[in-house]
């Protein structure tokens, strides 16, 4: 939060709310003045009773249910759009209620290489999330037609990704379609590029260290002696 204040205070911070859905965490993201990414009616329910306001949570997931669409209609949650039948889906459940509901469309379908492992990587040719750019030209003329009120859009790479030109190629697809959602008449006020940045919890000689003594654990074991054996804090 420090960061986007001081360099583009336009910026948010949602914490993934699935890394922990613990009460005294999700108060804490609250009174920081973070909201919160949500991909089930359980941490819905959680962030909601630890008090952060709706418009704060970012509904997400490739399997929403219509309870959980129904309750981010009724709270003003943003919702992450994660297939063309899912925006239809959350269209006639608007429509139903009556509300124009804000939301970004998850973007998937990018040629990135091997940026990391194919079990981590969300965003690539093939994944079971987002919907593939390609479809988003053809899409965008459909949406004056339907009660949503589409923003921008989303996309999560994937896991431990530190190659910087990855995000940069993401970024300028991102703008070129939001160049075009304004084409149709929208606002384009939205750009999030989710999470998967790896950070670095250990020093490189404390890494080393434990890489060592796991190493020779595993070396004397294979040698008949089990006692050296080390795993990750015992």
């Amino acid at each position: 939060l420090d960061v986007f204040r001081q360099y583009y205070p336009k910026g948010e911070v949602r914490f993934a709310g699935k890394a922990d859905t613990h009460p005294t965490i999700f108060k804490l993201v609250g009174e920081e003045g973070a909201g919160i990414d949500v991909a089930s009616p359980y941490e819905m329910k959680a962030a909601l009773e630890a008090g952060i306001p709706g418009h704060l949570l970012d509904l997400n997931g490739n399997a929403k249910d219509d309870g959980v669409i129904e309750a981010a209609i009724a709270h003003d949650m943003l919702i992450v759009i994660d297939s063309i039948p899912e925006l239809e889906r959350v269209a006639t459940l608007a429509a139903a209620a009556q509300k124009m509901p804000r939301a970004v469309l998850r973007l998937s379908g990018y040629d990135l290489g091997a940026v990391t492992a194919s079990a981590i990587f969300t965003a690539g040719l093939w994944t079971k999330f987002g919907i593939n750019i390609d479809e988003i030209p053809g899409l965008l003329p459909r949406l004056k037609d339907m009660p949503v009120r589409v923003l921008g859009f989303h996309t999560h790479i994937g896991s431990q990704i530190t190659d910087l030109n990855a995000y940069l190629a993401v970024l300028g697809k991102m703008l070129e379609l939001g160049a075009l959602l304004k084409q149709e008449g929208h606002a384009f006020e939205i750009v999030n590029i989710g999470g998967g940045y790896p950070v670095s919890y250990l020093t490189e000689t404390e890494w080393d260290t434990l890489i060592g003594r796991i190493r020779d654990g595993y070396i004397a074991a294979k040698n008949g002696d089990p006692s050296k054996i080390w795993l990750w804090d015992n």
